[in-house]
């Protein structure tokens, strides 16, 4: 399957859009097109040596373990400088524990002092992310203070945003997740949507990775491959499938979400 990544940020405005892959930026604004031959990757990688702690032992997907590096590589440009970022579906943490590694054990620790709020929707893995950090921390001192507790957090429930609007008294600044939006009910899409427009404040961004199917006539191949994946999906869950992009644009415009970036991924 081919997940793209989407940036949503809400505003009170217009809803534009734009579409970049790792190697052609399409920005569509106001009708006006514009290519750009690459995108820049900077190696800001950390070098892992023989002191890095053994996470081996934990359990983990072996998708997010693929995908983590690709993926914090765009969504660093994103990050706030400060306040708190919320990652919905958060499982194993391995999303959360690399991404701040990534930051808190290299240059970037200077310019991004942002704290990462792990949740899920049962508190099944809960564990597993407190020994991550744990084995984390043991490393890097600082780390354990950037990751906070994890807490459920249920899309289908109706007031979730408020729970964590006043839990983080109005300081999220960016809502993140990944391979989430397939595996869910579609109503968990609609819950996502209705609850970060209450959550989120004007310029505060909503990310989101994972399988889509695009009719632009520019993604055949890619939609045949994720309309087997999809019909894979619903033999297990008929409410589960990988989601339409102009459905998920509908739910973002009626949620006063704007400019939406999409990242070809691998």
């Amino acid at each position: 399957k081919k997940c793209p990544l989407f940036e949503f940020s809400f505003s009170n405005k217009t809803y534009d859009r734009e579409l970049m892959s790792s190697s052609v930026l399409i920005q569509t604004v106001d009708a006006a097109i514009q290519y750009v031959d690459s995108v820049a990757w900077v190696d800001n990688r950390l070098k892992y040596d023989e002191k890095q702690p053994n996470l081996s032992s934990l359990p983990y997907s072996p998708a997010a373990e693929r995908n983590k590096q690709p993926i914090f590589e765009q969504l660093k440009r994103y990050l706030p400088s400060d306040g708190i970022v919320l990652e919905i579906g958060s499982r194993h943490g391995q999303h959360c524990q690399f991404f701040m590694q990534q930051i808190r054990a290299t240059n970037l620790k200077h310019s991004l002092q942002c704290k990462w709020q792990p949740t899920d929707c049962t508190d099944e893995c809960f564990q597993q992310i407190e020994q991550r950090k744990k084995l984390m921390s043991s490393m890097h001192n600082d780390i354990a203070k950037y990751i906070l507790q994890p807490g459920i957090l249920d899309l289908l429930d109706k007031e979730w945003s408020s729970q964590w609007k006043q839990q983080h008294s109005n300081n999220i600044r960016l809502i993140y997740l990944a391979n989430v939006l397939h595996i869910s009910d579609w109503q968990c899409s609609v819950g996502l949507f209705g609850g970060a427009c209450k959550l989120l404040s004007h310029g505060d961004k909503l990310v989101v990775y994972g399988p889509f199917l695009i009719h632009d006539g520019k993604h055949a191949k890619e939609n045949e491959s994720n309309l087997r994946f999809s019909n894979s999906l619903k033999s297990r869950n008929k409410n589960w499938g990988v989601r339409d992009l102009k459905a998920i644009n509908k739910l973002a415009q009626a949620n006063h979400f704007e400019s939406a970036h999409k990242i070809n991924m691998p």
